[in-house]
């Protein structure tokens, strides 16, 4: 490889991962067909969508249907990636119960759940933790004011989906306030949800009855958005990072002047 050349042209910035794992789970809190644009495309997505088939959703390239839905999720799709989890809160708030074997992925250690099972025990939640798996049941959610020791996305995005469904007001207290949580509550709203606050420290749900279909397109990855302008300004060169709304990156990016970066829908 031989460098010292700048970097110039057009590229399209693909779908976020983290906000599309979310959104996907979402699709289990209606039985109405969920049409969803700008998915990213990654294995984790393919492993999603092999999970909402396996749990009885009827999946195409861009809509999930699940109007029937199983409660037991896969133990060898379950264990490919760590995003897993986020299916435990729209599993019980749709049916009531749900068996899901400790999620997989990284090596990095063990993630925190103690923050999801908590909170939704306080909605009303029964739920076992074993050494291998995740059991819950709720004969129907309840609104509770849920306090976070820290802001953790996915449990942020877990107590956000349960909260759709569930009796009552739900107080989200130290919120995630990443895009891709504002991104999981837009979809949310689109379908019927009452979601106000996400991007901020408190997030507020009104329960509903049910959800209704809809259409949503996932937002593009500002992380890759990001990376590429990163590489432009070590490079130099201009670059036009196309299919990315200029908010994407609202931080000034620190650049030499021989380094043009724009940032554009098309």
């Amino acid at each position: 490889m031989r460098g010292g050349r700048e970097l110039s042209g057009r590229i399209c910035i693909g779908g976020s991962k983290n906000a599309t794992l979310p959104i996907l789970a979402a699709c289990l809190l209606t039985s109405e067909q969920v049409i969803l644009h700008n998915l990213a495309e990654v294995t984790d997505t393919a492993v999603m969508l092999d999970i909402l088939a396996a749990l009885g959703c009827t999946v195409s390239e861009d809509t999930v249907t699940a109007a029937q839905v199983k409660t037991n999720v896969p133990e060898d799709l379950a264990r490919r990636m760590r995003a897993s989890i986020v299916l435990l809160g729209p599993l019980l708030a749709r049916t009531g119960e749900v068996r899901l074997p400790k999620p997989g992925g990284d090596d990095i250690g063990d993630r925190r759940v103690e923050q999801h099972i908590g909170g939704l025990r306080r909605m009303g939640a029964e739920i076992e933790e074993t050494q291998t798996e995740i059991i819950g049941q709720a004969r129907r959610l309840h609104g509770a004011r849920i306090v976070l020791d820290m802001p953790p996305v996915t449990g942020t995005e877990n107590l956000m989906m349960a909260a759709t469904l569930a009796d009552g007001r739900n107080e989200i207290i130290n919120a995630a306030r990443e895009p891709h949580v504002q991104d999981l509550a837009k979809l949310l709203n689109a379908l019927g949800a009452n979601v106000i606050g996400a991007g901020t420290q408190e997030i507020v749900v009104q329960g509903v009855v049910e959800l209704h279909g809809g259409e949503h397109t996932v937002i593009s990855d500002y992380l890759e958005a990001g990376t590429y302008a990163m590489a432009v300004a070590a490079a130099g060169g201009a670059v036009h990072l196309e299919c990315s709304p200029p908010d994407a990156l609202p931080m000034r990016l620190l650049k030499p002047a021989d380094a043009r970066v724009a940032i554009g829908r098309g």
